[in-house]
């Protein structure tokens, strides 16, 4: 793809370098190509020396063998949407195909075989299982030598030397065995005077929280003794206010009461007193009118009108009187 092209190439270096195996006498193209493209490439080839199907050739007399220098032969096809250049295919005239063997290509064909999860995690299963095959013969040899050994031991006599240095290693054991008894037992009492200390401090240290919690309550009970008392207190002068209120709306309504009936007998008084003065005035005018009747009678001499008038006169005073 990239060497067909007239100019210098981008070529990714990553890439080229990846290819294993590349024989640069199969590298053709239809243009000329650049000198950089063919030195990179030789560059990527003699890195890769050390690969056993990698064939050195040179590049330039490759090409030559190849027949890079002329153009291939083309054939036009004419359609009815497009017109296309089929290039047609040739043999290797150079004969050099590169060639490897069966146990190459297995172990290539292997290389690029990716394990699926299944079959890496069988793997790792079975070398596991020879793993730990191969650890338990190596341990059950081990023993068996081991056991060999032990009895080896006993059965053989043992000069004087040896029983010598056999009673000294026994004697030492036991007094070793007798130092850690000792250190055993006063590490076992230290242990329990520590645990001792330790019961103590955790006593100690819940009493202290017991008084620090009653301690804590009564103040707290205190408190709301005190808040009590003056949640009273103020519940005692609402009262007396309530009270001193309600006396002195008492006071009020009653001084009320008192100057309304005050005013009702005056106005009362006032009254009986205007109806005496008009009583009076009505019997004055009664009088009045009695006289001037009397006076009236007399100058016409009627004794009937005489009788008549008074009576008349008479009761209007009564109702005015009543």
């Amino acid at each position: 793809k990239y060497l067909n092209r007239k100019s210098t190439p981008m070529i990714n270096r990553k890439y080229w370098k990846g290819l294993v195996g590349v024989d640069l006498a199969f590298w053709s193209c239809s243009s000329p190509t650049s000198s950089a493209v063919l030195s990179f490439l030789q560059e990527v080839q003699l890195s890769r020396s050390g690969s056993p199907i990698v064939v050195l050739r040179e590049v330039e007399k490759a090409g030559k063998s190849l027949g890079w220098g002329h153009k291939p032969k083309t054939i036009r096809i004419i359609g009815r949407d497009l017109i296309r250049d089929l290039v047609v295919p040739t043999v290797d005239p150079s004969g050099e195909s590169l060639i490897i063997s069966p146990k190459d290509f297995e172990r290539i064909k292997d290389a690029s075989h990716v394990l699926t999860k299944e079959e890496r995690a069988a793997q790792e299963a079975t070398l596991k299982a020879e793993r730990e095959a191969i650890l338990a013969a190596v341990n059950e040899r081990k023993k068996s030598m081991q056991l060999k050994e032990i009895l080896r031991k006993k059965n053989e006599k043992l000069n004087d030397l040896e029983e010598e240095a056999k009673e000294r290693a026994q004697y030492l054991l036991e007094r070793a065995a007798n130092l850690r008894m000792e250190q055993e037992e006063e590490i076992k009492a230290l242990s329990e005077i520590v645990l001792e200390a330790k019961c103590h401090a955790i006593r100690d240290a819940q009493i202290l929280e017991k008084k620090q919690i009653e301690k804590e309550m009564s103040e707290e009970q205190m408190r709301l003794a005190r808040m009590m008392e003056v949640e009273r207190q103020k519940a005692n002068k609402m009262q007396d206010e309530l009270e001193q209120k309600r006396k002195e709306e008492l006071y009020r309504g009653r001084r009320y009461m008192m100057e309304q009936i005050e005013k009702n007998n005056e106005l009362h008084a006032i009254r009986s007193e205007q109806r005496d003065q008009e009583a009076q005035e009505m019997l004055d005018y009664l009088e009045r009118l009695q006289f001037e009747d009397e006076r009236v009678s007399q100058r016409n001499g009627q004794d009937l009108d005489e009788e008549k008038t008074p009576s008349s006169g008479y009761s209007c005073i009564c109702r005015l009187q009543h």
